[in-house]
């Protein structure tokens, strides 16, 4: 009887298990957790889908979820948030520099527009800090974002619905920047305008700002999805009987078919 020798451990490398940090398997099946979805009071979703359509483009997160999944998914993602990143910088540097001229150069007519007075001058230093933070924020938002992999952004800044709020707002931020860099240039220059008593210069601002103003709203009501599909049939009607009624085939159908 032949005896097997004493079993010795390997001395090779034990077998790595996988980490959530590391692990970059796909599941596109997992689940959405409940932290990523929609909450249920009304005013609280309308904020939820507000920050969601400024950070990820989305009025939710189902889209945005796919890119934690999915590797190919996530460097698109990546790519397209740092991208649009880029380009709020180049428009914050703009608003930087059109801001600066407003605080630091006098006016050359004025009895036409002073935006240096102490209303138009005030709004004019909150859109140039502003336009300064959106930039800050971006930079800083894509030079974290851009370092970090697909399994460390599920699985630690997205971890619970704290962090998940978090990563959204700073995604959010350099966009909410520019915008109230935007809104406070805009007042400083109406505030100036309305100030010089001009009838005819005020028709042409209020003109001007209602061409800014409405596609706002418009674009808000496009972009968040309706309650109820539009195309969704009314209950209790059958479409066989608009085939039978407008359909050349279906009135020379034999009877009983």
């Amino acid at each position: 009887m032949s005896s097997s020798g004493p079993k010795h451990p390997s001395n090779g490398p034990a077998a790595a298990h996988p980490s959530p940090l590391n692990d970059n398997t796909e599941g596109d099946s997992e689940q959405m957790p409940d932290w990523w979805k929609s909450p249920q009071h009304p005013f609280l979703k309308l904020l939820f889908q507000g920050l969601c359509l400024i950070s990820v483009s989305w009025p939710s997160l189902e889209h945005h979820w796919e890119s934690k999944i999915n590797q190919d998914a996530w460097d698109v993602h990546k790519r397209l948030v740092c991208g649009r990143l880029r380009n709020s910088n180049i428009i914050g540097g703009l608003l930087l520099t059109a801001s600066a001229v407003f605080i630091s150069t006098p006016p050359p007519l004025p009895s036409f527009m002073a935006y240096t007075a102490v209303g138009p001058y005030f709004l004019a230093l909150v859109s140039f800090s502003h336009a300064l933070g959106s930039i800050l924020s971006g930079t800083v938002v894509i030079l974290v974002y851009e370092s970090c992999d697909r399994m460390w952004a599920k699985n630690v800044i997205t971890a619970d619905r704290f962090r998940l709020y978090v990563t959204l707002f700073f995604l959010a931020s350099p966009g909410l920047s520019l915008g109230l860099s935007i809104t406070a240039l805009l007042l400083a220059l109406l505030v100036a305008v309305f100030s010089s008593g001009l009838l005819w210069l005020q028709i042409l601002a209020g003109l001007e700002v209602l061409t800014w103003v409405w596609p706002i709203p418009v674009y808000l009501y496009c972009a968040i999805p309706p309650k109820k599909p539009l195309n969704q049939e009314h209950p209790g009607k059958s479409s066989t009987g608009t085939v039978g009624r407008n359909n050349p085939i279906g009135n020379n159908a034999a009877p009983g078919v």
